[in-house]
């Protein structure tokens, strides 16, 4: 389940779970990134061609590049940065 594992990295980076507010934010842009993806599906192949490390499998790659997205939010959020 895709927000789940968005759920999972949030509190992995938080050292919290979301608030409803924030669950609903992080989800529509998982949702939104998504679909981008879906739509596009050289630009998930490219953002996950990036890096050592390739994907294995079970997550559909359009996901997986918007899960990419959302972390990258979240890692740039203050109360990720200040912990």
């Amino acid at each position: 389940n895709p927000h789940r594992a968005v759920e999972r990295v949030s509190e992995r980076l938080l050292m919290r779970p979301l608030t409803p507010e924030e669950q609903r934010m992080v989800r529509t842009s998982f949702d939104e990134f998504s679909a981008f993806y879906r739509s596009k599906p050289d630009a998930a192949d490219q953002l996950m061609g990036i890096g050592e490390l390739k994907p294995t499998g079970g997550v559909p790659t359009p996901d997986l590049a918007a899960l990419t997205l959302v972390a990258n939010q979240l890692f740039n959020l203050d109360e990720v940065l200040n912990k």
